[in-house]
């Protein structure tokens, strides 16, 4: 993920839990708790692969931001997406904001862990240590999608990759003005099949003074192309505004 603290924020949750629990805790559990907070530190450096959705296909802040005055909004059947990225190693996941429920969600993750490894006979450091890799394995999907409440007007979902290795073959480079970003690429396709709509639910022509143009380039390029949205309309955001 480029934006390291987003991340970051979804592993603090975890270690502040964490680290109320490890006060009362005793034995094999309080080892376990003890180790957890190194190896958040650790894993806080993965490499981890998101796609951002929203459910709002036009909302003002999303133009403001992401277009220049003559983007697009492509909407997606969720069904399909959900099904050709799992073919990728991707799964999609809708984005928690409320802070509550966001601690709520990862306590209750780490007490069915706990309950499992007070299940197991006592271990030792390297027990715990291992231990530790299991729990945070499976927690980091959450942690991608536990973001700041500041953002909630997005309602943002989002395709999470698994954990990739830096020796990962399937990940490429693409360099901006700033930086080189890594990505993996989810083919919007079945067994080398493209489906004629690619997926597209609908395509939203964003604020701009060239609205007419721009719809009638979109549905060129999709006839040329052989896709087939459901439908090509308008964004109902006022261009003034952005």
């Amino acid at each position: 993920m480029n934006d390291a603290n987003e991340f970051k924020h979804g592993l603090a949750i975890l270690g502040e839990i964490v680290k109320v629990r490890a006060q009362t805790a005793a034995g094999t559990t309080k080892l376990f708790l003890e180790t957890l907070p190194t190896r958040v530190a650790q894993f806080s450096n993965i490499n981890l692969f998101a796609a951002s959705f929203t459910e709002d296909g036009d909302l003002l802040s999303q133009w403001r931001g992401y277009s220049q005055g003559g983007g697009a909004s492509i909407g997606f059947d969720t069904a399909q997406l959900k099904y050709l990225a799992s073919l990728a190693g991707f799964d999609l996941i809708k984005c928690i904001y409320n802070d509550e429920l966001k601690r709520e969600i990862a306590g209750e993750f780490l007490d069915r862990k706990l309950g499992h490894l007070g299940k197991e006979a006592g271990i030792d450091t390297r027990g715990a240590y291992f231990a530790a890799n299991g729990l945070l394995w499976e927690y980091y999907q959450l942690a991608a999608c536990f973001k700041d409440s500041a953002f909630s007007e997005e309602n943002e979902w989002r395709l999470v990759s698994k954990i990739a290795a830096n020796t990962n073959g399937a990940i490429s480079f693409r360099a901006t003005s700033s930086m080189l970003i890594p990505y993996l690429e989810i083919p919007l396709s079945q067994d080398g099949q493209v489906q004629p709509s690619l997926g597209f639910d609908r395509i939203t022509i964003g604020p701009s003074s060239h609205k007419e143009l721009i719809e009638n380039a979109f549905v060129m390029l999709c006839e040329r192309g052989g896709i087939l949205p459901k439908h090509i309309g308008k964004s109902q955001s006022p261009y003034r505004l952005l």
